[in-house]
């Protein structure tokens, strides 16, 4: 079974799959690897038996489905600013009582979101998150996708890669 013939428009215009993945197959390049890669593992749970035809197609479109919410879920994107204590005061935009929650907050992650200010090394800045957004990027989120279980696709398969892959 090759995933070609999956995502193939039929003659009498059948098409096996969700046309999203027949359009992600179309991609080419990382898209049409993850799907090759889902369509594998399938073949190794199920066995390359055309009596476990059903079995794989169904468990293949189920596999794309969780790849597709997955791409569509990942990427978030935090904006900020570096602060001082006393610039946190002036802005106006937060209590005392939040300013303290915020620096205690920094505290815990000192690598990370504490520096010293470029002016005078003994004043602190702080990182203070403004906004916070969810991205859906697809480059991003194919990656992340590669380094769970389905890399280990070509570890755990029991069948070759076919010779068409490249």
């Amino acid at each position: 079974m090759r995933c070609r013939r999956m995502c193939e428009k039929k003659p009498s215009g059948r098409i096996n799959v969700d046309t999203k993945i027949v359009e992600q197959y179309k991609e080419g390049g990382e898209s049409r690897e993850v799907l090759e890669m889902a369509l594998l593992e399938c073949l190794a749970k199920h066995g390359v038996d055309r009596s476990s035809y059903k079995r794989i197609k169904a468990d293949f479109v189920q596999k794309c489905k969780l790849i597709r919410e997955r791409l569509e879920s990942r990427q978030s994107e935090v904006h900020g600013r570096w602060m001082t204590a006393e610039a946190m005061k002036k802005s106006g935009l937060w209590s005392a009582q939040t300013i303290k929650q915020m620096i205690s907050y920094c505290r815990k992650f000192p690598e990370s979101l504490i520096r010293t200010w470029k002016y005078d090394d003994r004043v602190e800045e702080y990182f203070i998150i403004v906004e916070d957004k969810r991205m859906h990027m697809k480059a991003e989120s194919l990656r992340d996708l590669q380094e769970t279980d389905l890399g280990e696709t070509w570890l755990s398969a029991s069948c070759p890669p076919s010779p068409d892959y490249k």
